[in-house]
């Protein structure tokens, strides 16, 4: 056995639990303990992991807590503060991980300087709307770094401002940017999960509602001069002084939404081949993110509560 701690927070996943269990009992690298984190969920999530662990005749030290935490960076600190090995691996429900992702996270950390290696989520989408969903956000099958499948060591979570910011979403991506940016982090390469299911949203309802739910933290994690909201009051301003100016505007925001910020993301044309050229969709699908972005930008500076988001 290792001495690393696996922490897994779920909310309402008892349809992909047993999957997700199986996987992590059959790493080839044996952890020390591995802590499921109950994150408030209304399902039978939380007694299917009861279930799996009394069935369980293996040498790992495995823990399910139950808790009313309503955010996933919340829900990794508190397994971080549970956790008793030198070092912390995170991995998600849904994701397809292979046998020796902890092996090679563990020899990587090993054998370097840094406090946090991360791993690396790669997304390509199931159906037409999920693509291209994952076209104007992440970019097309291109290698993302994430938390899930990460490893650091446990003390550094024990200075000060190390741990996750508690949001619904975004946090993660401070974060990383944050530890990279300070030479506290290093990606393996070598390392690439992806998800089981849908990646990002099946339809338009759900696109725009995901979108909605990760932007409401926006401006608190980032503040009120983020690019966004910057870009949308620059043309709610040019609309005001002149609103002829849309005949203009709109042509150019769909031709930049839709064909320079995708080959930015993606870096290449051929993901319009991957979407059977489907422009229509392609714009309709870059309108609705940034209505839903904007939506939920403004409201999420007098969002007080915080609801969980159903993938």
């Amino acid at each position: 056995m290792t001495d690393i701690s696996i922490i897994i927070p779920y909310f309402n996943e008892s349809k992909i639990l047993p999957i997700t269990f199986e996987l992590l009992i059959n790493q080839s690298c044996k952890p020390k303990e591995i802590i499921f984190v109950n994150s408030n969920s209304n399902d039978e999530s939380y007694k299917l992991v009861d279930a799996l662990i009394k069935d369980y005749n293996g040498i790992i030290k495995i823990l399910n807590y139950d808790t009313q935490i309503k955010t996933p960076s919340a829900a990794k600190n508190f397994g971080v503060k549970k956790s008793t090995s030198k070092y912390i691996a995170f991995m998600d429900c849904d994701m397809y991980f292979e046998n020796n992702w902890l092996s090679k996270q563990f020899n990587f950390i090993e054998n370097s300087n840094y406090p946090i290696i991360l791993g690396q989520v790669t997304l390509q989408g199931k159906n037409l709307i999920d693509k291209i969903s994952i076209i104007h956000t992440y970019g097309y099958n291109k290698p993302r770094p994430c938390i899930p499948s990460s490893i650091i060591k446990r003390n550094f979570f024990d200075i000060n401002g190390n741990s996750f910011e508690e949001y619904n979403a975004l946090y993660d991506q401070k974060w990383i940017k944050k530890n990279i940016k300070n030479r506290n982090a290093k990606i393996n390469n070598d390392i690439s999960i992806k998800y089981m299911n849908i990646e990002y949203a099946k339809n338009i309802k759900n696109l725009y509602k995901k979108v909605y739910y990760y932007s409401l933290p926006t401006i608190k994690i980032y503040g009120p001069l983020n690019k966004d909201l910057s870009f949308f009051l620059f043309f709610l301003i040019l609309m005001y002084v002149k609103p002829t100016f849309i005949i203009y505007l709109i042509p150019v925001y769909l031709f930049f939404r839709n064909f320079i910020i995708v080959f930015y993301k993606s870096k290449s044309l051929r993901v319009y081949k991957f979407i059977k050229y489907r422009f229509d969709l392609l714009i309709l699908t870059s309108i609705v993110i940034d209505i839903a972005k904007i939506h939920g930008m403004t409201l999420g500076l007098f969002k007080k509560k915080i609801t969980h988001y159903q993938r």
